[in-house]
């Protein structure tokens, strides 16, 4: 099974973006593989069959989903015409500074990070459905960002990262405007807990806030706060900084990289802090400690 990586798409590290308007031949059958980072598919025109999880789904103009890191899928081409999609790859920190806003819209909440999850579920679409307006505004902002994308004119990132979240906006008060929204509405108890922990393992070092999370599941703090200890047993802020201390061991057992550059790659941007928050997490260890062999638990002594 074919497995790409970054450097087969992206161009420049420090813009990990990519988008094709690809066609898919009638006759065409195309195996089964995965991707380091994110996929957005928006069907053009056509009928292929798009398998997902051992299921297969047939596209139709106006599709539109997101498939994230590691999925495993394949297409076969229709019988009787060709599909044409657009294909947009990209990893989450091309948008890390602007997720905070759309988090904030319940249908890209549901679409971004619901959707992988809800998946597994046999009565779950793994697409959205776009007619009227909203795909001609859709496909715009596609075509827009492809041109953008080839010309690599002075400024093409800022503008394809523009388009893209318009894309998201518009995408997103389609599906508002539709009643295609409030997945969290299928999810009740344990459900609602491993959504929660699967989106925090992805994102823990990204800076999104307890408040963001409970404007997500349109919950006020303390309610959120109080569902989540009560179904894991852990407050939410402490499960979070258990997930970016264990990265963070992880790093120093098996990279050289500096412990300040290691800080800023699971979400703190003050060093002291970072240091602080490791200690309680290991027991008093310190990551220079750490990095040299000491054992959580020993008592260690102070750097």
């Amino acid at each position: 099974m074919k497995s790409y990586a970054d450097d087969d798409f992206f161009r420049k590290p420090s813009f990990p973006f990519f988008i094709d308007r690809y066609t898919i031949r009638k006759d065409d059958v195309i195996p089964e593989h995965s991707h380091s980072f994110y996929e957005l598919v928006y069907v053009v025109e056509g009928d292929a069959v798009h398998e997902l999880l051992g299921k297969t789904y047939r596209l139709s103009a106006g599709d539109v989903f997101i498939l994230e890191p590691r999925m495993v899928h394949s297409y076969e081409g229709g019988g009787s015409r060709d599909t044409v999609v657009y294909n947009v790859m990209f990893q989450r920190e091309l948008l890390e500074q602007e997720l905070g806003g759309l988090s904030g819209m319940q249908p890209f909440v549901d679409l971004f990070y619901l959707a992988p999850f809800l998946r597994k579920h046999a009565n779950f679409a793994p697409f959205q459905s776009i007619e009227g307006k909203t795909r001609v505004q859709l496909e715009s902002k596609l075509q827009k960002m492809e041109q953008e994308r080839q010309g690599e004119a002075p400024g093409y990132e800022i503008l394809v990262k523009t388009q893209f979240i318009e894309f998201f906006v518009y995408l997103s008060r389609y599906m508002m405007e539709t009643k295609q929204f409030s997945l969290t509405e299928q999810m009740e108890g344990r459900e609602w807990a491993q959504w929660i922990c699967s989106m925090l393992e992805e994102s823990y070092n990204l800076p999104v806030t307890l408040k963001e999370y409970s404007r997500m599941c349109g919950m006020s703090t303390s309610s959120f706060a109080q569902k989540f200890k009560r179904m894991t047993g852990r407050s939410f802020l402490g499960y979070k900084q258990e997930l970016q201390i264990k990265e963070a061991c992880r790093l120093l057992r098996t990279t050289n990289l500096p412990i300040v550059r290691i800080a800023e790659q699971t979400g703190y941007e003050d060093l002291s802090f970072f240091y602080r928050v490791f200690r309680r997490v290991t027991g008093g260890v310190t990551p220079r400690q750490y990095r040299s062999g000491i054992i959580p638990g020993e008592s260690p002594a102070e750097d």
